[in-house]
């Protein structure tokens, strides 16, 4: 027979108390269940702030488990390792499209543009470093033609911040730049714009 016995707080302290296959039950001050002892269970239990149990580690073995919901449902164990293989392959993809950008012709004509430009040397002083930020870029290429938005923390002599750099390519892989903008300006190259070299 299975004998139940709860605390004041309404948890459950203990299951088939005083036999042999007793389990005692121990929570924290907020009343969240962290510990669970007898009858070959020696659990420690993490539950989030929602109520939901997100890991258990067994004691006596050092094995972990750890659970994923969907809502608050509980997801079964090929699911988690779907939706962990989903969530890897996004993280490694999105490397190798920074690496890919890195390297690519259109940020290597952006750098030396901003190592060299006397618009974006007059704001920043003489260039030290340039990298692209890893959440700042975008390449598009269709046949010949492309464009391409990347955006560089540059570290200057006067000061450090951020340049925006657009550019695009006709039938070759030469990269031109259309537009920079930099500390609230945005700069033309003068054979784009008649009117004058900044905007």
């Amino acid at each position: 027979m299975c004998e139940l016995a709860n605390e004041a707080a309404r948890n459950l302290r203990w299951a088939s108390r005083n036999t042999a296959s007793q389990i005692e039950y121990r929570y924290d001050s907020a009343g969240t269940r962290v510990l669970s002892q007898g009858n070959g269970i020696n659990r420690l239990e993490f539950t989030g702030a929602d109520g939901l149990l997100y890991q258990e580690i067994n004691l006596t073995t050092g094995a972990t488990k750890d659970f994923i919901y969907h809502g608050r449902t509980k997801m079964k164990t090929k699911f988690k390792f779907i939706l962990i293989f989903i969530a890897l392959l996004v993280i490694v993809s999105y490397f190798v499209g920074y690496a890919i950008a890195v390297n690519s012709k259109a940020s290597e004509s952006a750098i030396s543009f901003i190592k060299n430009s006397e618009f974006v040397g007059g704001k920043f002083g003489k260039i030290e470093d340039v990298k692209l930020n890893f959440s700042g870029y975008s390449i598009r290429k269709v046949g010949p033609k492309g464009n391409a938005e990347l955006l560089y923390a540059v570290k200057g002599s006067k000061r450090t911040g951020e340049v925006n750099v657009e550019l695009e390519s006709h039938l070759s892989d030469e990269w031109n730049i259309i537009k920079i903008r930099v500390v609230g300006e945005t700069w033309i190259p003068s054979e784009r714009s008649p009117e004058g070299s900044s905007h």
